[in-house]
């Protein structure tokens, strides 16, 4: 996978598999954006896309170094549902995998022995191994794990969790990866018994606010989820028997117990002095603990990534030396001074809203806070935030609103209706702009007007787009020339340059449209120089 993450910044083939690759990472929508600018653009980076791939470099190694997060082909994270025809026995399963909705021939069923868990994974039991089989009554189902109705126990609840509430199971059919045996699963039936006994002492009680704020707090002091799972981890690295030995089954219990508390009212025993160890493996950083060097697969694997480095050096200089090859100048075309002034304006607005959110939550970057593939909090609030995913999703929302507001801003105007439209008697055909920012989105903005209108006027959305893009790089280019001009002795002395804190994501709203400036300026010069070519070969008289 290092292999992969290094590619990032390779060969722009490279760079488009390798995201490809690791896609299911993430990334906001920005990884599509990233492999088209690729096939465009080549070899030739701005600062805003060479920032956004070191950014999800080291974003990558940091989720290899701290969650060993290894990207895995022949595996998926798929819905869970039953098999209402009831043909499946127990210990089989049925997963059909389509990897693009819209593409059948890329439909595939899996057959053969395969590997499922659901997360938290802490009992050796908790992984299990069935049979994948074809069963033509399940065709429809697409995308999904199917489970066994019949069989002496479901395999669900077989698995940390208990049962089918919409949950998301991890499969695997990497036969480097698949165990001969499964392990006893764990009984969580005394667990189940607890929280109906639970229910049952609450069915004939008369609940106020005061026993709803009691339970509240209760869940506050008993949410110690995160302190179990880093416990099991400590002594199954330590002891002989791994995840198999004694106090890593209590804590596998304790934390099975934890995660159903807000459902059941259930909560897990406290940890006791046995349950809590006295020295952590180097890989878990616990830097206010006693640590020793662990020579486990995790140890070992924290000690790789801990040597790859990724530089995310903004010295300007290096910026302005790795971006000064962009075709600038090719997205500038003439016609977009009338649109100048409202694109800065608007550009502006846009910059004011993402640094709002870049402040309210601690976030160092624009690439950051854009493909959500952050680095580090520096707002006290967020920086020991245990629910990362829930809070990157929140960031997203937010990003998303912002990014669709200035796309609804930027194409209102090329959908206004006509007073010739309007004094028509075919009121039903006219699509009202409302409707339309309904379905507009950053990836189909272009066709789905297109689709609404066919008269849409190119050359003025041209001229837009390139005012965008103006207003976003001029102060780049001019800093580009700058440098170009100035004494090679202040080059090397003058270390007192401003460090350059725009932002350069306005420009890339309208994506598609930047991309067809380019092709239009690349066939120009094409059409000229073909030409040139033809009255040189003209003989003279």
């Amino acid at each position: 996978m290092l292999n992969q993450i290094e590619s990032l910044t390779g060969s722009p083939e490279k760079a488009s598999n390798a995201l490809r690759e690791l896609n299911e990472f993430g990334g906001n929508g920005w990884n599509r954006f990233l492999i088209e600018y690729l096939n465009n653009f080549d070899i030739y980076k701005e600062p805003f896309v060479r920032q956004m791939l070191l950014n999800y470099q080291a974003f990558l190694v940091k989720e290899l170094r701290t969650k060993s997060r290894i990207s895995i082909k022949q595996s998926w994270n798929l819905l869970g549902v039953i098999d209402e025809t009831r043909i499946l026995r127990y210990g089989q399963v049925f997963i059909q995998i389509n990897k693009n909705d819209q593409q059948i021939e890329s439909t595939e069923i899996l057959q053969g022995p395969v590997i499922v868990t659901r997360n938290p994974c802490f009992h050796p039991g908790d992984i299990r191994r069935l049979e994948a089989v074809d069963i033509p009554a399940l065709h429809g189902l697409m995308n999904v794990i199917v489970f066994p109705i019949d069989g002496p126990r479901p395999h669900p609840e077989e698995m940390s969790g208990g049962d089918l509430d919409g949950d998301t199971f991890w499969i695997c059919n990497d036969p480097q990866l698949i165990f001969h045996t499964n392990e006893e699963p764990f009984d969580y039936h005394d667990q189940a018994v607890e929280a109906e006994k639970e229910a049952q002492m609450n069915m004939d009680k008369q609940l106020t606010i005061n026993d709803i704020c009691n339970f509240f707090v209760e869940y506050i002091e008993a949410d110690n989820l995160g302190i179990i799972a880093n416990t099991h981890m400590a002594f199954a690295d330590q002891l002989i028997d791994g995840c198999k030995a004694e106090p890593c089954l209590k804590l596998a219990r304790m934390h099975s117990v934890a995660v159903d508390f807000a459902k059941n009212g259930v909560s897990a025993p406290r940890l006791t002095p046995d349950l809590r160890p006295k020295y952590y493996p180097h890989y878990m950083e616990k830097i206010d603990k006693l640590q020793y060097h662990s020579k486990t697969v995790l140890g070992q694997l924290y000690d790789q990534v801990e040597s790859y480095k990724i530089d995310l050096n903004n010295d300007l200089e290096k910026q302005i030396n790795e971006t000064s090859s962009f075709p600038y100048v090719k997205l500038i075309i003439d016609g977009n001074n009338h649109y100048m002034k409202e694109a800065s304006i608007t550009k502006n607005a846009y910059d004011r809203e993402l640094k709002r959110i870049m402040r309210q939550y601690g976030i160092k970057s624009e690439a950051e806070v854009l493909s959500s593939y952050i680095l580090k909090f520096t707002t006290k609030q967020y920086a020991k935030q245990a629910k990362l995913f829930e809070l990157r999703n929140e960031i997203n929302h937010a990003v998303k609103a912002i990014r669709e507001k200035y796309l609804r801003l930027f194409w209102e105007q090329f959908y206004q209706i006509t007073k010739k439209e309007e004094n028509t008697d075919q009121e039903n055909k006219i699509v009202i702009w409302k409707e339309i920012a309904k379905h507009l989105t950053w990836k189909n903005q272009l066709t789905s007007l297109e689709y609404y209108r066919s008269d849409l006027n190119r050359n003025e959305i041209y001229k837009k787009a390139s005012a965008w893009f103006l207003v976003t790089y001029k102060s780049w280019i001019q800093l580009i020339k700058y440098n170009r001009q100035k004494d090679k002795k202040i080059k090397n002395t003058d270390n007192n340059q401003q460090h350059f804190r725009g932002l350069f994501s306005f420009a890339w709203l309208v994506y598609p449209i930047i991309f067809q400036i380019f092709d239009q300026q690349k066939d120009l010069v094409k059409e000229s120089n073909g030409k040139k070519l033809k009255n040189n070969k003209q003989p003279t008289k």
